[in-house]
């Protein structure tokens, strides 16, 4: 028998009135319980004599022949009345302690509890563990609990917040039965969307925790822009629509949670293995003061220009079709009069998902992406010695023939046969090193020609850059290394070029900068890349990175930054120390990258 079928067996034994009386007042069976008055007139007597009965009944069950039984039945039904209570999160908060409360149980179990304990409280404070705030009942002890909510406590000023409840389980060693309990009942701690924060959470948490599922969900290998986040979040939050500015803002300001890209966009770091976001506890976020702008849209703009959104002036110069970046830039400047701030087009032309890069240095709209007509017309633009180069630098670098839209259009073959004769001899060799003839679609006959040049004159690639000293000298910041390590990561590799658009993104290319050199070698001596025989080629990811990565992403969560002096830094020095005794090096100087390491560890 059930525990509550031994309950009614014992009421039953009552007199046949008695017994009456508590299945109509106390809803027996499954039945809705009866007020006083329903139950006197179904039996034909007054409401005084229906709560006579009652007490008379209670006190009856309390004779010890009966009571063994129904504390038998209650010992047996600790957890029905527990799950009755608490319902699914373990947790009854003292708040919630209403005197209606016990009308959550079934019938038979709330006079069973009336019987031996008069009230719900005495129950709970022999069956569950009382904290300051609520009463729990799992399978950790109060012991346990009470250590897990001091931790919690502490736990705000060592790591950054917001951050997923499945890092902070690995961080402090804790299950989430545990853990999840213990920050509801810490002081200044919530839950939102499966995200520890503090209580007095703001809209910007929520927004980045809202940001960092969207990546999580969506992009959780990808670097995305600004202009495509902020249109993803506007559709998911039509009731908290926000600009780009508001949106980088809250990127900026989560430096643990996201990675500035560059022109590849941004990255998230950190992202949640298991979805959470059903979780929450806490007060709802409050707006705070307007959230802070970033430097370009703090600028004072003129009266005139006040009500121009700067992405509109860019918008209608690309109306009139592609346009190289200086010639962008020069309008851009004439039309603002610089009421935006100066030489922030950069900035705007990544805040939108309107714009996009034809090929390198040339933008037009992504409506332009449909109409082959515009595209045809922005061909002229690759025609010139400096996208020559380019061309040649980013196919070198091991950029694919379709990394940016127009160059498939192109065609290289065509690209050749211009440069034949417009180009000085070193760079058409050059380009003809890095061309693949035998993939173009054009008759075998003319793609043996153009083989058999290729033999002849581009036998060496006659434009690379040997790694000046100065280089060397450069000292990267380690968030900067993994910044570049996490695209890596993403992408399956890495070169000279994308570090430059990551970390120095620039209207223009600088085609002789080596920025790139000393982080290349650090990623090579790390294993976080394989070697290659030249700085300016692709490094392809190492598989045998990733506990690495894990690590570094771990110290930045909880910090918000990574420096050299922290531990992250003083284990990827060891590791680097290690590797450049057994590591191909390929084309890093041993000798450099020693004194690289040293520079790193004065610094």
């Amino acid at each position: 028998m059930s525990p509550q079928e031994r309950i009614w067996e014992a009421a039953r034994s009552l007199g046949e009135e008695e017994a009456q009386v508590l299945e109509l007042l106390y809803g027996f069976g499954g039945r809705s319980c009866s007020t006083p008055e329903e139950v006197s007139r179904a039996l034909g007597c007054p409401p005084e004599a229906v709560l006579k009965m009652e007490t008379g009944a209670i006190r009856r069950l309390r004779h010890p022949r009966v009571l063994r039984s129904i504390v038998q039945a209650l010992d047996d039904a600790v957890e029905e009345i527990w799950r009755a209570l608490a319902g699914p999160n373990r947790l009854l908060f003292k708040s919630e302690l209403q005197p209606t409360i016990e009308e959550h149980l079934p019938g038979e179990l709330r006079v069973a509890v009336k019987v031996r304990y008069e009230a719900i409280q005495p129950w709970l404070e022999e069956h569950t563990c009382e904290t300051p705030g609520a009463w729990y009942r799992g399978r950790y002890s109060c012991d346990e609990l009470l250590h897990a909510i001091a931790r919690i406590e502490t736990i705000h000023s060592e790591i950054c917040l917001p951050t997923p409840l499945s890092f902070l389980s690995q961080l402090l060693e804790m299950d989430l039965e545990l853990l999840i309990p213990a920050i509801k009942l810490a002081d200044s701690s919530s839950i939102y969307r499966g995200y520890l924060s503090n209580s007095s959470m703001g809209e910007r948490v929520s927004r980045a925790v809202d940001i960092h599922l969207l990546f999580a969900s969506k992009y959780i290998h990808e670097c995305v822009t600004l202009g495509r986040l902020t249109k993803e979040y506007n559709l998911l939050h039509p009731n908290d629509a926000l600009g780009p500015d508001e949106v980088e803002t809250v990127l900026n300001t989560s430096s643990h949670l996201f990675r500035d890209a560059g022109w590849m966009g941004w990255c998230a770091t950190g992202l949640p293995k298991e979805d959470l976001s059903y979780i929450n506890s806490g007060p709802p976020s409050t707006p705070l003061d307007p959230d802070g702008r970033i430097s370009r849209h703090q600028a004072k703009r003129s009266d005139e220009l006040s009500k121009t959104d700067p992405l509109d002036l860019i918008r209608q110069i690309l109306e009139e079709g592609p346009c190289h970046v200086s010639e962008l830039d020069r309008r851009f400047e004439e039309k603002s009069s610089s009421a935006f701030g100066p030489k922030m087009l950069t900035g705007y032309l990544k805040a939108s998902e309107d714009f996009i890069i034809l090929a390198p240095e040339i933008f037009a709209l992504k409506d332009h992406l449909s109409d082959p007509a515009i595209l045809q017309g922005a061909l002229p633009f690759l025609f010139t010695p400096r996208h020559c180069r380019l061309y040649t630098l980013f196919r070198h670098a091991g950029e694919p023939m379709d990394a940016y839209p127009l160059w498939p259009l192109m065609g290289e073959q065509r690209l050749c046969g211009w440069a034949e004769s417009h180009v000085e001899r070193k760079l058409f060799s050059s380009l003809l090193a890095i061309a693949e003839p035998q993939k173009w679609e054009a008759p075998r006959a003319f793609r043996d020609i153009w083989s058999f040049k290729k033999q002849c004159i581009g036998r060496h690639y006659h434009i690379a850059l040997n790694v000046k000293k100065s280089a060397w000298k450069l000292r990267p910041a380690l968030h900067d290394l993994f910044a570049i390590a996490l695209c890596t990561q993403q992408w399956g590799y890495i070169n000279w070029l994308r570090i430059e658009q990551i970390l120095r993104p620039q209207l223009l290319h600088q085609i002789h900068d080596q920025t790139a050199v000393p982080l290349l070698a650090l990623m090579i001596a790390s294993n976080i890349v394989g070697p290659a025989d030249h700085w300016q080629k692709m490094h392809r990811l190492n598989p045998e990175a990733e506990p690495l990565l894990t690590m570094m992403s771990h110290e930045l969560q909880k910090k918000g930054n990574i420096l050299w002096e922290d531990d992250a830094g003083r284990r990827l020095m060891e590791r680097l120390k290690s590797g450049c005794g057994t590591t191909d090096l390929g084309w890093v100087d041993p000798a450099q990258m020693g004194n690289l390491l040293r520079s790193l560890r004065k610094k």
